[in-house]
């Protein structure tokens, strides 16, 4: 099945697609018990894995206390809107049916987060890439030369915007190689290429 592409634009002789990536990798794959990850339940919805392998119950005593993880994590309570799709934010949504506290986002105490808010700052940016991945904010590009071959592609970019910097970037790479081929100098630039 092909998929259109929500963008097409041209770098010299070369086309490019940007194409949402349906089977982008999950943020859960990349997260870390080092640095910043989401440990949540939303039941049949949403349940991603995190690196402790832990569920949210466990991040809170039995009482609602700070449990030990406390002491190595900042704790920030995560909130999810699931109504026609899945919305994440770190405060409360304030619907009472379709909203409510599914878990919590840590982020590990040291060096590059030792300040309540600098680590304040790396749950949102988790959770800013979760809501680019519940929402299919995930694009990949797709160069074409003029016969409509592709020649290069890659996926897994999280926002448009970003797919179009990279895709720019292939193709501009491509172009140079082919006025190269067209002014007879050899395809191998060692220089180019790091020989």
């Amino acid at each position: 099945m092909s998929i259109d592409p929500v963008s097409t634009f041209t770098v010299g002789r070369f086309t490019v697609e940007i194409i949402p990536d349906h089977d982008a990798e999950s943020p859960s794959e990349w997260a870390d018990k080092d640095g910043a990850f989401l440990v949540a339940d939303a039941r049949r919805y949403f349940t991603p894995e995190n690196p402790l392998n832990i569920r949210p119950d466990d991040v809170t005593g039995e009482d609602g206390d700070e449990s030990s993880y406390a002491a190595d994590y900042w704790l920030f309570p995560l909130f999810a809107y699931i109504h026609s799709g899945i919305a994440l934010s770190l405060g409360a949504f304030g619907c009472r049916w379709d909203s409510g506290q599914i878990g919590y986002v840590l982020v590990k105490r040291g060096a590059d987060w030792d300040t309540e808010a600098a680590a304040h700052a790396a749950a949102e940016s988790v959770v800013a890439e979760w809501n680019q991945y519940l929402s299919g904010d995930v694009y990949g590009y797709r160069v074409l030369d003029t016969d409509g071959d592709d020649v290069d592609s890659c996926w897994g970019f999280y926002g448009e915007d970003a797919a179009r910097e990279e895709g720019r970037a292939a193709a501009g790479h491509h172009e140079t190689l082919a006025c190269k081929v067209d002014h007879g100098r050899e395809l191998f630039d060692p220089i180019l290429f790091g020989a």
